[in-house]
């Protein structure tokens, strides 16, 4: 963290009201263009950019502790996602997604300095965000143009403008027969806009490329928890990495899962693969997963890991 960041939240937090940045004026319908994810889940652009750069289960998140903060003080958590339940809203996810936005937007003013600057993000995980490695980024308007980068002019002026309408949110997905696209007022928090269809068949490249962009900021090339990179390579070489390879150790949440002896993908097995009994939490016919569930956060549906299981169930060939 920047040590004039730090400087200026010791100021403002014993009264002081300086160091604050001109945010300018507001555009709320610009701050109110929801964006979606490879899975077709919503959020506004700035709460977005939010999310994939500073949060994205790394740093500025309550699901991260120790290594995986980066240097993020404990407690500075932006986490941007809401409620993904169908139908919904999760309180709890909603509950969390308030605390980000009332910490980020209490800290608007130098969140946004130390992002102008290039401070943040920092390091070799900075570099990698701002260069759009993280699939987890890949979100896209209504119309599939793709969200900015954070280190582009227009990522700078999304942010910026966001910031100064309020910070406002997608808190929870929009009711069934709710219109692509369209957005009403929600229950506490923010707004809530209809889910994007997004169809993944039982293919590596449609998995690949959709199921997992969540777990991209853990197991990317910046950040290799279970010594996992899911994404140098891309798909081809996640595949490698991943099909018929016996589980490694690992620390933190991510438990010792090598003392299993289990693989990580079983061909043709899916019960077997320690990444079904990661992504469910649960091992068929009893017994404990090492670890935590995965992905830390918010967790994958049911629809979705079944259709994991059935690629898995079918051979699982690099298709």
């Amino acid at each position: 963290m920047r040590a004039s960041f730090v400087l200026c939240l010791g100021v403002i937090s014993v009264g002081a009201v300086g160091c604050a940045t001109d945010l300018g004026t507001c555009d709320d319908n610009l701050a109110r263009t929801p964006y979606y994810n490879a899975l077709g889940y919503p959020a506004y652009g700035g709460q977005a950019l939010v999310e994939v750069s500073c949060a994205n289960g790394q740093c500025h998140t309550k699901s991260a502790d120790g290594a995986q903060r980066v240097g993020a003080p404990a407690g500075l958590n932006f986490d941007m996602i809401g409620s993904r339940a169908e139908p919904g809203p999760d309180t709890e996810a909603v509950q969390l997604l308030k605390r980000g936005q009332d910490i980020l937007y209490e800290w608007r003013s130098e969140a946004f300095e130390t992002v102008d600057d290039g401070s943040m993000p920092p390091g070799a995980i900075g570099e990698s965000i701002v260069a759009g490695a993280y699939s987890g980024a890949k979100f896209s308007d209504a119309l599939d143009n793709p969200l900015p980068k954070l280190d582009s002019s227009a990522g700078n002026e999304m942010l910026k403008n966001w910031l100064a309408c309020g910070a406002p949110v997608v808190e929870a997905l929009g009711d069934s027969g709710q219109p692509f696209g369209t957005c009403v007022g929600g229950d506490s928090v923010g707004d809530r806009c209809a889910k994007k269809e997004v169809q993944v068949d039982a293919s590596w490249a449609s998995i690949y490329n959709s199921a997992f962009v969540s777990c991209f900021a853990c197991h990317g090339a910046a950040g290799t928890m279970g010594d996992l990179d899911m994404m140098t390579g891309g798909k081809d070489g996640a595949y490698e990495r991943m099909v018929g390879i016996a589980a490694m150790a690992t620390g933190g949440s991510g438990g010792d899962c090598s003392a299993s002896g289990s693989q990580r993908i079983v061909a043709g097995d899916a019960d077997a693969s320690l990444l079904i009994q990661k992504l469910e939490g649960t091992v068929v016919g009893g017994g404990a997963v090492c670890g935590d569930r995965m992905p830390i956060g918010t967790p994958l549906t049911q629809a979705q890991i079944d259709v994991i299981r059935d690629w898995i169930d079918a051979g699982a060939e690099n298709n």
